[in-house]
């Protein structure tokens, strides 16, 4: 009983924060796919002879369709924003200006709320992100491993943003010598590149307005 009060309190205070959830549909919520321990399946079993579920079972099916629509990934960024700002100000106080556990601390952050508007979808607020981590110590202390784990990011970024230039500019980044990838991956990362470049109107994407200069690495 306890549990149920405290979760409904939690159901009220979640309207308050964010609003009022959706109309409560559960023929439209696909339960199978739903990828958090709280959104609980409702089997065939759950229902009665007449098709209807149970008092008990149309709970934890309205409990599991609330759990389905709660705003996950807005609290998660919430949070690491957050978090972020506290180490932003510890890194600006006595000896921990600008260096060491808090800057790393912070990119780490920066890339977790990266992955995470990615993942939902937000490829704007993603890609302004894994930009950030692209042009930091993570290219210039050379991690490379992580540097090419960002750079396929930013590029499905500029992809789903239709970015053309940047699209260009991070595949080529992703062929330099310096990248930890097979030479055969290379090679199709280099020919995918081309493709698109030559059929832009299959992909949505806009021609480039003036010339777009390329400088190769040649180191």
């Amino acid at each position: 009983k306890k549990a149920i009060e405290i979760a409904d309190r939690i159901g009220m205070e979640t309207v308050e924060k964010f609003g009022p959830l959706p109309p409560l549909h559960l023929a439209s919520v696909d339960i199978s796919k739903q990828q958090f321990t709280g959104q609980l399946p409702v089997d065939q079993s759950d229902f009665e002879e007449n098709g209807e579920l149970s008092l008990t079972d149309w709970t934890r099916a309205k409990r599991a369709a609330r759990e389905f629509y709660f705003p996950h990934s807005r609290c998660i960024i919430d949070l690491l924003q957050k978090s972020h700002s506290l180490y932003s100000t510890r890194s600006i106080s006595g000896s921990q200006k600008g260096s060491g556990p808090c800057r790393r601390m912070k990119l780490f952050l920066i890339y977790d709320i990266a992955e995470e508007s990615f993942a939902s979808g937000n490829f704007t607020h993603a890609k302004e992100y894994f930009d950030i981590l692209r042009n930091s110590v993570i290219r210039t202390e050379e991690w490379k491993l992580i540097y090419s784990t960002i750079l396929k990011r930013s590029l499905d970024c500029a992809l789903q943003l239709k970015q053309t230039k940047d699209l260009i500019d991070n595949g080529l980044k992703l062929c330099e010598p310096q990248i930890p990838l097979s030479v055969h991956n290379k090679e199709t990362i280099q020919s995918q590149l081309v493709f698109t470049m030559s059929h832009l109107d299959q992909f949505s994407l806009p021609t480039l307005a003036d010339p777009h200069q390329i400088i190769i690495n040649q180191s």
